[in-house]
């Protein structure tokens, strides 16, 4: 995501979208964390 994105509508878009896939299991549920920032942009790391 570019720098100035919203955050927390960044980790909502993809936590909806691991609920979505039926091959996610819910738990352990999935996660979203912060990997650091790239030359621009932020980086993301979705867990499921």
């Amino acid at each position: 995501m570019a720098y100035g994105s919203d955050t927390i509508l960044v980790t909502e878009a993809l936590l909806d979208a691991a609920r979505k896939e039926k091959r996610v299991l819910s738990n352990p549920a999935p996660k979203v964390g912060f990997k650091g920032f790239g030359d621009s942009a932020l980086n993301f790391e979705l867990l499921v």
